[in-house]
């Protein structure tokens, strides 16, 4: 990919402060392209209050995708059962940051920038 992105360590950094205060994300700017446009916003999938993380930028549409963690009381969420046109209303196709081979196994790797499609 020719295009530089932001790394995952950024990315997670960016999600722990908005995980500590959801409604303050909007007001950081992008690890990758600096606008402030970023959205944090979670699928509850049981009434356990857990399900998928999604943040990303509105701007450039990278983020990162979390499959499951535990969602905060104030955080903007979708509501389980939420049908998948539901979902793809509030969360756009945006490409997905993922973690580098090499900070999982240790190993030289290229960096893994998937798209994701919800």
């Amino acid at each position: 990919m020719s295009r530089e992105a932001a790394d995952w360590d950024a990315w997670m950094a960016l999600y722990a402060r908005g995980h500590e205060n959801p409604p303050s994300v909007d007001q950081e700017p992008c690890p990758n392209c600096g606008a402030r446009a970023v959205r944090l916003v979670f699928v509850e999938k049981s009434v356990t209050g857990d399900g998928p993380a999604s943040l990303w930028c509105g701007s450039c549409l990278q983020g990162i995708y979390l499959s499951r963690t535990w969602i905060p009381d104030n955080a903007e969420r979708l509501a389980p059962g939420a049908t998948p046109e539901e979902v793809r209303a509030v969360i756009p196709n945006y490409t997905v940051i993922w973690p580098d081979a090499e900070d999982e196994a240790g190993n030289e790797g290229d960096e893994d920038i998937e798209s994701h499609t919800f």
